[in-house]
């Protein structure tokens, strides 16, 4: 049964009905066979399926082990856009500490690319590339809210949107000249694979505040395209999600929506 269907639910806890107690293994078998009715399958939770109270399941790390089950993690590839600190709300770390996937890892803040350089000293099967990705190799003016005190958690909203970056001072009641400017370099999704001497990737993941969809736009262009594809949804244009997503169906994608992200895992490559 697709993974996409058995997690599309969230589970239904225990509830007690005007005094009598449901029994829970003869709800649990009720359950399964009105689900098997339907044409769904309920399957246990895994165990490295954690929730995020903040941004929901993790749908991404559930798929990366679906996927170890299959093959070796040697064999696989990953690509992480928008790697920041490598610590933070970061959902690739945890993968990288437990599997050897050979991986790059994106970031063009030089501060916050030296954070994350400490964050994977000894992972010897990651590569880190101080460079953003945009449409042509060059360089690439971000907005960013100047480094201080709590440059952790502000160095996370860099986009070349300044209306985004704009919209967390009046959040975190932050001065007006507190954007600044950063000029970093840049490279296209194939440019920079090829330095590595990859031709496509078989994991990506984007979170560069309202750009990802540009940034998925060339993800999909590769051939083949991943078989996995994480992006932070809700800072890019409506119009722009829904294009993206339509493309996906177009090639064969499931996706799962889960807090502020979209994971999609390409059917037939399982």
């Amino acid at each position: 049964m697709p993974w996409y269907k058995a997690l599309h639910r969230p589970d239904i806890p225990p509830k007690e009905y005007e005094g009598v107690y449901l029994n829970m293994k003869l709800a649990k078998l009720l359950i399964k066979n009105l689900a098997g009715r339907a044409g769904y399958q309920v399957i246990r939770k895994p165990k490295r399926l954690r929730p995020d109270a903040r941004f929901g399941l993790n749908v991404l790390g559930y798929l990366v082990e679906e996927l170890l089950s299959r093959r070796e993690a040697g064999t696989l590839s990953l690509l992480q856009v928008g790697a920041n600190d490598g610590e933070d709300e970061d959902p690739v770390h945890v993968i990288l500490e437990r599997h050897t996937i050979p991986a790059i890892l994106c970031e063009p803040i030089p501060d916050t690319f030296s954070r994350l350089k400490h964050t994977y000293t000894g992972f010897d099967h990651v590569r880190l590339a101080r460079c953003a990705v945009a449409s042509y190799d060059g360089v690439l003016k971000l907005h960013r809210i100047a480094s201080n005190a709590d440059s952790h958690r502000f160095s996370k909203i860099t986009s070349s949107n300044y209306n985004h970056v704009q919209n967390f001072l009046r959040r975190w009641d932050l001065a007006s000249d507190s954007i600044v400017q950063e000029i970093v370099p840049c490279k296209t999704i194939r440019s920079l694979l090829s330095t590595y001497g990859w031709q496509t990737v078989d994991i990506v993941i984007v979170d560069t505040e309202g750009m990802d969809h540009l940034i998925c736009s060339q993800v999909l262009d590769l051939t083949p395209p991943p078989l996995v594809i994480h992006f932070e949804y809700c800072n890019s244009p409506v119009d722009s999600i829904l294009s993206l997503i339509e493309r996906l169906k177009t090639l064969e994608y499931r996706f799962v929506r889960s807090g502020i992200d979209i994971t999609a895992a390409r059917l037939g490559y399982w």
